[in-house]
C-alpha cells in the first residue's frame, strides 16, 4: 500500500483483509478505490474484474461506482 496507495491489487487485497475482519467501512473504501482503477485497465481485464469487485462491494453494503 505504501508504494502504490491507489493500486488495484493492493486495494483489492486490503478490501479482502478488512472484510475478513468485519471492517466493512474500510473494506468498502478499499474496494471503491480498486473499482476506480478498473477504468484504467484494458477492456478484457475490465470485463473480468468489474463483476468481481461489484460483488465484493455489494457484500459490504454498497454497489459502488459504475
Amino acid at each position: 500500500m505504501a508504494l502504490v496507495p491507489e493500486g488495484f491489487d493492493a486495494n483489492l487485497a486490503l478490501g479482502d483483509a478488512l472484510a475478513a475482519t468485519v471492517d466493512l467501512t474500510g473494506a468498502r473504501a478499499a474496494y471503491t478505490t480498486a473499482m476506480r482503477r478498473i477504468r484504467d485497465m484494458e477492456p478484457a481485464s475490465q470485463t473480468e474484474w468489474r463483476p468481481i469487485v461489484e460483488k465484493q462491494l455489494e457484500q459490504t453494503g454498497t454497489k459502488g461506482p459504475a
